[in-house]
């Protein structure tokens, strides 16, 4: 993965809890000082799966989120485990949430744990700035509140990688070469659209300026029959978010024949 993409990887923090049974009912007075507020979220922004197994995917402008908050307390164990705790989910139904956007109040209700919120395509956001508010329900006493920022990307990025003997090579490049004579193959992999499957991209192949009509079949990738004579070529491939026209990005990239 290229150092872009791991840039964009430190940016988001994985926590773990461990979770016991959901607590219902009346929230008890000396527990209000306990409770505690994770907040979540998931992008419909797209991304290949081997990079969701080590990175959050982050939105892009148009994209859909859903935000998670969950309440929880921490209850302290006993015995061998004296200096760990438990954290027990509450019943939201116990809590009355306020969601601000980016300062901004957005929604706000008994038991609303979650909203759904999709960034404006046309106007430029570099980050979401979410924060929740956790009052008490039969009281109004505020409890506690969270905040988290989330980056916004820009644009949608492209990645290419060359494929040999039907394994692709895991090293992103913008130049590729292969003997005289020979056939190379290039793989693009789209990072960042706002779609939820990759087939919902358009894929455009040109070479020299001249689109290349031969892939339509297996859009994702492209065969090249080197010259028999050394030379150079310049390559370039046009991915197009098929549900948002607007959205699209193109990598440029060489092949030499050696």
């Amino acid at each position: 993965m290229n150092k872009f993409l791991r840039m964009l990887a430190l940016t988001t923090l994985a926590v773990g809890f461990m979770f016991s049974g959901m607590r219902s009912g009346a929230l008890p007075a000396s527990a209000a000082s306990d409770i505690a507020l994770l907040v979540s979220w998931t992008s419909n922004t797209y991304t290949p799966l081997e990079y969701q197994d080590w990175a959050r995917t982050l939105p892009i402008k148009g994209a859909a989120l859903t935000f998670f908050a969950t309440p929880f307390q921490t209850v302290a164990r006993s015995g061998k485990n004296a200096l760990s705790s438990l954290y027990e989910p509450q019943d939201p139904q116990l809590f009355y949430f306020v969601w601000y956007v980016n300062q901004s109040r957005y929604d706000q209700g008994q038991g609303v744990s979650s909203i759904q919120y999709q960034i404006d395509p046309y106007i430029r956001t570099d980050a979401l700035d979410v924060r929740v508010q956790l009052f008490d329900a039969e009281n109004g006493d505020l409890i506690v509140q969270q905040q988290t920022r989330i980056p916004v990307i820009q644009q949608p990025q492209i990645l290419l990688y060359p494929i040999q003997n039907q394994i692709i090579v895991p090293i992103a490049s913008q130049s590729f070469s292969g003997l005289r004579g020979s056939t190379i193959e290039i793989l693009a992999k789209p990072y960042f659209f706002s779609v939820p499957e990759q087939k919902q991209i358009g894929f455009a192949w040109s070479r020299a300026g001249i689109p290349i009509t031969s892939v339509r079949n297996d859009p994702y990738s492209l065969k090249i029959t080197l010259p028999n004579t050394k030379a150079q070529t310049q390559f370039s491939v046009s991915l197009t978010n098929m549900l948002q026209k607007l959205q699209f990005t193109t990598a440029r990239f060489t092949v030499q024949a050696q």
